[in-house]
């Protein structure tokens, strides 16, 4: 028996409408689903002595070396200054850096390891091996005697207790609307899922541009052998 030709058209927009309340009760994408995936360089094919194409070592003697077998980028320790690497990786609205870093400790002094993140004002996720602290901060200089002297602020700081006994990563992310997030974790340990500190920059991301920060404070080499970007 044929239906009434009536009954077709309700029929037809009761089943539009459920085909749209299941549509908006389908669950959002998750903030790992949206992000771009990771970036990064590798070194394996890199020269000894050079530093990879479009990189630069602005402070600090930084060049590629080969350490039990692998190439990786080495701070050097002399001269004894904190090294700063521009890393080419450029993100637009927001994005993150992570690397994974080493170096020895001495009997009464510690390597200090950081990530950056610049757009018109300059923040790095930092680790200090000599105080047990993750902090982000955010460089500054004072002029004494006609000498430049850094003097960084701290912005926000968390007790963290990593022995220096495996490599170390650091990852900072700065959100769209300005927020930092950083996360520290040692190699062979999981990813901490929620950030060690948070801090609010109450400023757009906008153009931000990545950098490597070392202090060979121990008077040895800190190496770096995996370097992200998202």
């Amino acid at each position: 028996m044929k239906k009434p030709t009536s009954l077709i058209l309700p029929l037809l927009l009761l089943a539009g409408l459920y085909w749209l309340l299941r549509k908006s009760d389908a669950p959002a994408p998750s903030s790992e689903t949206v992000q771009a995936a990771w970036q990064s360089e590798s070194f394996a094919a890199m020269p000894p002595g050079d530093l990879p194409p479009n990189w630069a070592a602005p402070r600090g003697t930084i060049q590629i070396v080969e350490n039990a077998g692998v190439r990786m980028l080495c701070f050097m320790p002399e001269p004894m200054v904190e090294g700063r690497v521009l890393v080419p990786g450029v993100l637009r609205g927001g994005g993150a850096i992570r690397a994974r870093m080493s170096g020895e400790s001495g009997k009464r002094a510690h390597p200090r390891f950081a990530v950056g993140l610049k757009n018109d004002a300059e923040y790095h996720l930092r680790y200090v091996f000599a105080e047990k602290r993750l902090e982000l901060i955010t460089p500054n200089s004072v002029e004494v005697n006609d000498t430049t002297i850094p003097e960084d602020q701290r912005l926000a700081s968390v007790p963290l207790d990593i022995a220096n006994t495996s490599p170390l990563w650091l990852e900072l992310r700065m959100n769209a609307d300005g927020l930092c997030e950083g996360r520290c974790w040692s190699e062979g340990t999981p990813r901490p899922a929620t950030p060690n500190l948070t801090h609010p920059t109450n400023r757009p991301a906008g153009l931000l541009h990545t950098t490597l920060h070392a202090a060979p404070f121990a008077l040895k080499p800190i190496y770096v052998d995996r370097v992200e970007w998202q």
